[in-house]
């Protein structure tokens, strides 16, 4: 890492440190994520509703014409949600690996441009060429693929089977189930407006842990050793020992903890929806 002469002798002769920009989380890699999986919920949950209401309106139908429906209203229902789980179970799965990694995708390049930025303010005017992929990069991408895999499949799995618990815990009553049919379709709508209030909580929450670790790794391969901490202050419930970080310098070979009750050390936007974020320093 370089700076320029002038900056340099000004900064020393004062003590000085010499910051950068804030390494914010590029919203527009947030946004097109939220999206992606919130569309998904909608297709899926409007399937789930459409299969539901038509199913029992079937079975409803056939118990009117006379036909003993008791031990078919279970098995007609549990043979309905095993068809829909194989079938969404499928869609995102495939929806994970290519989310995750066009996601990672996105978030790399924002967060390269936006350290060459913050290098650039830093150094007083220098172009820092900061590296593609540095080595240290390599097991952090892998490791965020995985945990955005898992955590975009978990939102359909964690879908279906609060839909299918909350259906057939209700049948012990088949005519009340009947007569109350729209309430357990809303119910299905209700329980996909949350897991898109999920997804938009994930999107949020990775992005910034993605554009920490990335940033980070960057930073360390281009010779910055430290960084000051900046508290976001958007939360309404923040942490108090994040607001007591605010404005202090760390070094990237040792972190602060980030959580209290863990011990947990880690980055600003590490800890599970921490909004806070790092910026670049040289101290003199």
């Amino acid at each position: 890492m370089k700076v320029t002469e002038k900056r340099k002798s000004w900064a020393e002769a004062r003590g000085a440190t010499m910051q950068g920009t804030p390494l914010i989380p590029p919203q527009e890699a947030e946004r097109l994520y939220r999206t992606a999986m919130q569309k998904a919920i909608a297709r899926m949950t409007k399937a789930y509703g459409t299969e539901l209401q038509k199913t029992l309106a079937k079975l409803a139908s056939a118990t009117d014409t006379g036909v003993a429906m008791d031990a078919n209203l279970g098995a007609q229902l549990g043979m309905m949600f095993s068809r829909l789980n194989k079938h969404w179970s499928k869609v995102f799965g495939k929806l994970a690996k290519t989310l995750a990694k066009t996601t990672i995708s996105r978030v790399d390049k924002a967060s390269k441009r936006r350290l060459d930025q913050s290098l650039k303010e830093l150094s007083g005017g220098l172009t820092i060429k900061t590296p593609d992929l540095p080595e240290s990069m390599v097991n952090t991408l892998q490791a965020a693929t995985a945990r955005n895999v898992g955590l975009i499949k978990s939102i359909q799995t964690k879908f279906h089977e609060q839909v299918a618990q909350e259906v057939l815990n209700s049948i012990g009553d088949q005519q009340a189930v009947f007569e109350n049919s729209k309430k357990l379709v809303d119910r299905v709508y209700w329980r996909g407006e949350t897991a898109e209030e999920r997804a938009k909580f994930i999107a949020r929450d990775q992005v910034a842990k993605m554009n920490s670790e990335m940033s980070a790794a960057r930073a360390k391969s281009a010779g910055i050793t430290k960084f000051k901490w900046r508290h976001s202050g958007a939360s309404a419930d923040p942490r108090k020992l994040h607001q007591k970080y605010d404005g202090q310098i760390f070094s990237y070979e040792d972190l602060p903890i980030i959580d209290e009750r863990t011990g947990e050390r880690g980055l600003p936007g590490q800890a599970i929806n921490c909004r806070c974020v790092a910026i670049p320093v040289i101290e003199f």
